[in-house]
């Protein structure tokens, strides 16, 4: 290895540890700002039980798929183990979550590595570099990175399996199948989205390896022709995956078809975007929902590369960004992008190859050195964004749709508020000395337990004036995912009432001095 090589390694290695390091710093740190999220309780508790009992039953009978929510709990278990107790997750969850939420940092290391080893692949050194700062700058990635859920887990097995398979197809047995099997089993077993996921990466990554491999024409009849080898080429891949999931988990399948159940059937709660609550959904809300939580560097890349050179975006990881992003109107579960965490990550390794692939094809001069400061730019910007939204990367929105404090009217549940608002409420709560405090809250009862504050359940009174009316004498805050992402009558009439304060999640309503329905405005008051 001459010295030119080793130089470039230390960088390398230089340059991903730190980038890594910065972004856990700000995952550790805004993860002990923010209170549990709706999911978090459930998994934390399920977890225990597993590794307790030994048995996947706890989690498979949530329909919650088992290797993220294992990895998290590990340590809590082991901790149990050594001190010889039993953590109680209702009396004990302030303590112990930020440690299980430290353990999702695993995933989002792995995330990056294989990020950085997708990018020099596919377009060499300075194409892993940027895939890694960007990764690092978006703050949705983060949000999920902070929290004990299974979101950055897929992502990460995800571009794991598209790495491998594309990088060892000329390899032995191992290398070639059992490889790609393990990260596909992985992934399954991170989260059942990977039913869809994992096979559809297969089929872009082998087309585009066969497009390349026979330099194929773009006929309609090539074109069948070469995907039909790919999905061929992925068969084996698929079965090793199954059998492995299985021995693993002799369960998963059980815990498959519950998930697939529940996105036939859709979110019982419907979907809200743009102000509009909608039962059954919204074929577009992905494409939107994207388009509001990405930061605008990451939308404006695409549309930079495609004015200097259109050719850079036809690589695999852009084209199978492109195919999960045209089977996203399929997907009835629509919650927040948390879903489709995987298309965003093969999306910024896809852009960063396509900006060095550009930057290549441009002749020394002036249109190099706009790309080149366009890259920096983004990078700026987008970590920028990261640093202000901090600690709330999940309500993050971007500029061109208002930013991010007045998101809450166009998004709900994980995109904004998943419950993780208590301590900012808390705060705001001793600040102004109020004894009496009301919540109509979008979460668990676990993180209230340890909070002088009374949950109330306006959606279960049996008219909407008689339950607003009972909060005379108290101070009210609702959740912003019940006030605008929810069907209830109440959320709906409270819409009429003026509001004293606000934190990031909650709305805030003084019912101390007068009758709710003596303050009652005839029309919604601006907020």
């Amino acid at each position: 290895m001459d010295w030119s090589e080793r130089t470039r390694k230390v960088l390398d290695f230089v340059w991903f540890v730190t980038w890594a390091i910065v972004s856990s710093v700000w995952c550790v740190t805004a993860a002990g700002e923010l209170s549990a999220t709706w999911d978090e309780p459930i998994y934390l508790h399920a977890g225990l039980e597993r590794w307790r009992s030994g048995s996947h039953r706890p989690l498979i009978e949530r329909g919650v798929m088992p290797l993220p929510v294992e990895v998290v709990t590990l340590s809590l278990y082991f901790w149990e183990r050594f001190h010889g107790i039993q953590f109680d997750v209702t009396a004990d969850l302030d303590r112990f979550l930020p440690w299980a939420r430290a353990g999702n940092l695993i995933f989002w290391w792995l995330l990056l590595f294989f990020a950085w080893k997708a990018g020099c692949e596919l377009a060499g050194a300075w194409a892993g570099r940027i895939a890694v700062a960007l990764l690092c700058c978006e703050p949705t990635l983060l949000a999920h990175a902070s929290l004990a859920t299974t979101d950055i887990s897929i992502a990460a097995c995800v571009v794991a399996l598209a790495y491998s398979y594309r990088n060892d197809r000329d390899s032995g047995w191992l290398r070639r199948v059992a490889l790609p099997g393990l990260w596909l089993a992985l992934a399954l077993l991170a989260k059942a989205s990977a039913l869809v996921f994992a096979p559809l990466c297969l089929v872009v990554v082998g087309f585009v390896r066969n497009q390349s491999a026979t330099e194929a024409s773009l006929r309609p009849r090539d074109i069948c022709n070469s995907l039909w080898r790919s999905l061929l080429d992925s068969r084996d891949v698929l079965m090793c995956e199954f059998v492995l999931a299985l021995l693993y988990c002799f369960t998963a399948a059980e815990g498959l078809l519950r998930q697939v159940q529940q996105n036939v059937h859709g979110h019982a709660a419907g979907a809200y975007l743009l102000g509009e609550s909608r039962p059954g959904g919204f074929w577009d809300y992905f494409p939107v929902a994207l388009s509001i939580k990405l930061t605008l560097p990451l939308l404006i890349l695409p549309v930079l590369l495609a004015v200097f050179r259109p050719r850079s975006l036809a690589n695999w990881p852009c084209l199978s960004a492109t195919a999960l992003l045209v089977a996203t109107p399929t997907f009835r579960v629509q919650t927040g992008v948390q879903f489709v965490l995987p298309l965003v990550a093969l999306a910024v390794v896809g852009l960063a190859g396509g900006v060095v692939l550009a930057w290549q094809a441009c002749a020394p001069g002036r249109r190099r050195q706009m790309l080149t400061a366009g890259v920096v730019l983004s990078m700026l910007w987008s970590g920028w964004s990261a640093v202000t939204v901090w600690p709330h990367g999940l309500c993050y929105a971007n500029e061109l749709w208002g930013g991010t404090p007045n998101s809450y009217r166009l998004l709900s549940d994980s995109n904004f508020d998943w419950g993780q608002g208590l301590k900012d409420l808390a705060c705001w709560q001793r600040r102004n000395g109020i004894t009496q405090l009301d919540v109509w809250y979008f979460g668990t009862d676990l993180p209230l337990s340890s909070l002088p504050m009374r949950r109330v359940y306006l959606e279960d009174s049996p008219t909407a004036d008689s339950a607003i009316s009972a909060l005379a004498g108290h101070h009210l805050a609702v959740s912003t995912t019940l006030l605008h992402g929810s069907h209830t009558q109440a959320g709906t009439l409270l819409h009429n009432y003026p509001t004293v304060a606000r934190t990031m999640t909650f709305v805030i309503y003084d019912f101390t001095h007068s009758s709710p329905l003596a303050i009652r405005n005839d029309s919604p008051h601006p907020r």
